[in-house]
């Protein structure tokens, strides 16, 4: 034997899970539709309060104030929400009015690994409304990277069953300004209007839409005017224009992402030829990034003089056409006035503020009917249906099945009887001049 120890097999620790908590407002099982969604869920699902215990309100009481508290507490007073979602938006009157909240704590990394911390919130409505009832998003925040797994949780975990079931017949969320190409793109919200009790979905304002998405902008540059930060004394020469485009966030909405992106690539990859210290060998390289940035600049510039021409922004102009799905109460009149004038009056009223009301309609699942199964004649020896006589091909001595005759056709049968009676009448005309030479 020798003298070596076996060490025994390492066993990696398993990353700790986020935690998902539920928790149901006991005011909602008001014997109506929200009660039969509730109870639904209480049987299929792991609730904090279920239905009949004795700290029910308490515990969605508590878990109100969580939220509250986060929107302040939380990253330098900012909150999980980033200041976008404030105290007073979320105020005791709101958290007591949602019918489920949701709360996500993730575990910290080390020295204080193990202790969860508040990570996302999510308060969800049900609504009833004449096409059918939704799961209503009110609020979701995260600063964490967190409002994926709440989403996914909304969608698949909460609300899929109940699609399934019949329960209700989508989603619905008032999505803010610079997020509503992200549910576009990520989950397929979208557009619809109500008609005849009926959602129809919006085909044309959805295809803008999809342009829409080309702009990946800040909640604080959405709704700013091009006079703003538009100097065209900047773009004097290709360097200073890349170098404004990029470093201003209000360009974002302006320049499309595609474009956006490929200068950023493009000025990091000039910058790393530039710090060689052998530049003749890099002159190639240079002046070929530098031909494909200028390409590349010209078509920016056209993008930023259409929006100084208009003094409107792209992103601006899309809400616009939106303006009706809004969630802010206030009226922008289009009869007769410019869009420039429509954004401004848009700016005033902050028409983005409370968003734009989207819905998410999962498509029906189809059951495939099973095949039926083939019935057998009784007689048959090889599980084969029969074929009746009439319609059986003989057989040959070899066992195969002979090819059927066609059928003369009527056409060609008086094709032949032309052609006996031409040879008769032939055999006739010689018998009669034999006779006369005879």
């Amino acid at each position: 034997m020798s003298g070596e120890t076996k060490r025994a097999p390492v066993i990696a620790a398993s990353k700790p899970k986020d935690e998902i908590k539920m928790y149901f407002n006991p005011e909602s099982f008001d014997g109506d539709q929200k009660q039969r969604v509730l109870e639904y869920l209480n049987q299929i699902l792991t609730v904090e309060n279920k239905k009949g215990d004795t700290f029910l309100q308490k515990k969605f009481d508590k878990a109100g104030s969580g939220i509250r508290e986060a929107t302040t507490t939380k990253i330098d007073g900012l909150g999980v929400c980033y200041g976008i979602l404030t105290r007073g938006w979320l105020d005791v009157d709101r958290t007591s009015s949602e019918d489920i909240i949701l709360i996500v704590k993730t575990p910290l990394s080390p020295p204080r690994h193990g202790s969860l911390s508040f990570s996302a919130f999510a308060a969800i409505k049900i609504i009833v409304e004449p096409s059918g009832t939704y799961l209503y998003l009110d609020g979701l925040c995260s600063h964490r990277g967190k409002a994926g797994l709440v989403m996914d949780y909304m969608l698949k975990t909460i609300g899929k069953p109940l699609f399934d079931a019949g329960l209700i017949q989508g989603f619905k969320l008032s999505a803010l300004g610079y997020v509503i190409g992200y549910y576009y793109k990520k989950y397929g919200y979208k557009f619809y209007d109500t008609k005849s009790d009926q959602l129809v979905e919006n085909k044309d304002l959805n295809s803008e839409l999809k342009k829409f998405t080309n702009y990946v902008f800040t909640s604080d540059g959405e709704d700013v005017m091009p006079e703003d930060f538009i100097d065209t004394e900047e773009m004097s020469n290709w360097y200073e224009g890349m170098r404004h485009v990029l470093s201003e966030e209000n360009y974002k909405g302006v320049v499309k992402r595609k474009e956006l992106k490929t200068l950023g690539i493009l000025a990091k990859d000039l910058e790393a030829q530039q710090k060689n210290p052998n530049r003749r060998e890099t002159l190639t390289a240079r002046l070929e990034i530098v031909r494909q940035i200028q390409t590349l600049m010209d078509k920016v510039e056209e993008q930023i003089k259409d929006a100084e021409l208009e003094n409107i922004t792209p992103v601006m102009d899309f809400f616009l056409k939106v303006k009706n799905y809004s969630a802010n109460p206030g009226r922008i009149m289009d009869r007769g006035r410019k869009k420039e004038e429509m954004a401004q009056q848009a700016v005033r009223q902050d028409l983005s503020s409370d968003g734009f009301y989207m819905y998410y309609i999962p498509e029906r699942r189809v059951d495939i009917p099973e095949e039926v199964p083939m019935q057998i004649i009784p007689g048959t020896t090889k599980g084969r249906p029969t074929i009746p006589k009439g319609k059986r091909r003989p057989r040959t001595k070899i066992g195969g099945r002979k090819k059927r005759k066609r059928k003369k056709t009527r056409r060609k049968f008086r094709k032949k009887s032309k052609k006996r009676k031409k040879t008769r009448r032939r055999r006739k005309v010689k018998k009669t001049r034999r006779k006369r030479k005879r």
